[in-house]
Formats: structure tokens, sequence, C-alpha cells
């Protein structure tokens, strides 16, 4: 992962502590213990998800991020019809 990437990511963790666990990538034994330890306290998985669904409400959906997403699409077709017309 650039470190780019990963400053990203992190700022989204950051935004999203209590409705997801980090772990690294591809190391399953991480994952297994986040998944355990949500399974294993119910009521940490119910505030987990109310969180999650409250932000899936008010920040992380289709009518907050889209003028984002779509700008950024834009600018990469607009960067590669101008590589296309250069070739």
């Amino acid at each position: 992962m650039t470190g780019k990437l990963k400053t990203f990511a992190k700022q989204i963790a950051a935004q999203l502590i209590g409705a997801m666990d980090c772990f690294p990538i591809g190391n399953v034994r991480s994952l297994a213990n986040a998944l355990d330890r949500l399974l294993c306290d119910s009521a940490l998985l119910a505030e987990a998800r109310r969180h999650a669904w409250t932000l899936g409400q008010t920040r992380w959906n289709w009518e907050c991020e889209q003028g984002q997403i779509l700008d950024t699409v834009s600018g990469w077709l607009a960067t590669l019809q101008v590589e296309k017309l250069r070739d």
C-alpha cells in the first residue's frame, strides 16, 4: 500500500472508530481476532452495528460522497482523454 493510500485509510479508520476494526492485509489471525471480539460480545456488536448504521445515514452514503466521486472519475477520464490524444 502506498504512503498516500495508507494515510487515506488511517483518516477513514479514525472516522469509523467503533464501527469497524482494522487489521493488516492478509493477516487472517488479526481478522479472526476482530471477528471473535464482536461475536463474543453482543453489546460490542450491537454498538458497532448502531454506529455503522448512523455513519451510513449521515456520512458514508451516495448523497454525501457523489460530488467527490464524480469529480474524481471525471478527472481521471479527462486525463485518459488527454493521454489518448497525445498518442
